[in-house]
């Protein structure tokens, strides 16, 4: 019992408990410490803008591609350490590539052996399905994807402040490839730590729940979710999870990438106004975690999950009307639209743990890492898929036909989930 995390939320060996605590951190701050020095570093290899979009969609791509795979390996062969070893050697490997600055083809095939390590996520989840009980499961994701979020939040952050300027050996560490230095340091201690992980990271999460645990269980009242359920899972359920992280992600990459583009060429903010937005952003986000986190005992993820889908159609109304007026003499006030956008994009934070968690009751147990590895690869699939509808519309008429394609799949994703809502899992009682 001392091995244990007794927390209320989790039966985890506190051991990977701490590595899954700090690991959803340095994942969250990862791409936030790339970004904003990414384009410095390529344009000093001397890459265009292209070369940089393409840089930072390898990463998402590396998760969709090997997600599956070790989903589908962590069921077949029980091997959730040696999975997590591999991805500390990718991520301190690829970090390590990143920061060579030779020619722009090392921070690239760098940034894809790092999204290879990432596609691990879905396994590290499957075990966090397995030590949780299904009352609790929502605040176990909400608690790690809030990590993750936090990591985002103060990410931009930690890369301005750690920044190089020397040569080691004739390796050159400056601005742009610090970060990838940073990271490669950090993963190696992950690594080390790693090390010292138990074989199977559920190992003895059966009969390892808390007695308070078990007390409420019974005396719960709330509507449970059979064992049952979890073995004879309903795939249109199962796909239309799939699709409404894919959706939610899709709109919530289009909207984080026209935000300073709108900022700057409609409203003529500069670059401080733009960060105060992304600021004030972050701290809406975080209180939305704090309350979601908060209300988990009393509202059920799918009620959750619906208000959260519902209210995705604002951002791109905003984003439509903003299109609109496209050569239209447009007040300073709209800065207020745009934050408002990107608060209720940026439930996607909440979107994602909601459905790892009701993902987590529909699912066989045993089969939980390749599951939460599917639904990782819609994730990097939606941001994928985001970024170059963005990144391709930036202008009034294709801006205006993304927005319309993008509330004609809001309304499918709608309908398609009012459908299947009485499939999906209720607020369930512990132990179930």
């Amino acid at each position: 019992p001392s091995k244990r995390i007794q927390l209320n939320f989790t039966s985890l060996n506190k051991l990977v408990f701490v590595y899954l605590s700090i690991r959803l951190f340095v994942d969250g701050a990862e791409e936030y410490l790339m970004q904003p020095t990414a384009w410095y570093y390529l344009e000093y290899l001397g890459k265009s803008h292209a070369f940089l979009s393409l840089t930072l969609a390898a990463f998402q791509t590396a998760s969709v591609l090997f997600a599956p795979f070790f989903g589908i390996f962590e069921e077949k062969f029980q091997a959730s350490k040696a999975i997590v070893l591999v991805c500390g050697l990718t991520k301190f490997f690829g970090n390590l590539l990143y920061s060579i600055p030779i020619n722009g083809y090392f921070p690239l095939f760098g940034r894809f052996i790092s999204g290879i390590g990432e596609a691990t996520i879905g396994v590290l989840y499957g075990a966090v399905t397995k030590c949780t009980t299904n009352k609790n499961r929502a605040k176990a994701f909400l608690y790690f994807e809030g990590l993750f979020s936090l990591g985002s939040i103060l990410g931009p952050t930690i890369g301005s402040l750690l920044i190089f300027n020397v040569t080691i050996l004739g390796w050159k560490i400056n601005a742009g490839n610090s970060p990838g230095v940073v990271l490669a340091i950090v993963w190696f201690f992950l690594l080390v730590l790693t090390i010292f992980l138990p074989s199977n990271l559920a190992e003895n999460s059966k009969g390892n729940q808390f007695d308070s645990d078990t007390d409420s269980d019974e005396n719960n009242n709330d509507e449970t979710v059979g064992t049952e359920d979890n073995t004879n899972c309903i795939l249109s359920s199962v796909c239309c999870i799939y699709y409404l992280v894919f959706l939610h992600v899709v709109v919530t990459a289009v909207i984080l990438f026209y935000t300073p583009l709108l900022a700057a060429h409609h409203l003529g903010l500069r670059l401080t106004h733009v960060k105060l937005i992304y600021v004030n952003n972050s701290l809406a986000v975080f209180i939305l975690f704090i309350a979601s986190y908060l209300l988990q005992d009393k509202v059920s993820e799918k009620k959750c999950l619906f208000v959260i889908i519902i209210s995705a159609i604002v951002p791109i109304s905003i984003t439509f009307y903003f299109a609109l007026m496209w050569n239209e003499a447009i007040t300073i006030n709209a800065t207020y639209l745009l934050l408002l956008s990107m608060v209720i994009a940026s439930g996607e934070f909440m979107n994602f743990s909601l459905t790892c968690s009701m993902l987590s009751k529909i699912t066989p147990a045993n089969s939980a890492p390749f599951y939460q590895s599917l639904g990782f690869a819609s994730l990097n699939l939606g941001i994928i898929v985001g970024r170059v509808l963005a990144g391709a519309t930036f202008s009034k008429i294709p801006m205006m036909y993304n927005c319309v394609g993008l509330a004609m799949a809001w309304a499918f994703g709608v309908i398609w989930m009012a459908v299947e809502y009485k499939n999906f899992p209720p607020k369930a009682s512990v132990g179930k």
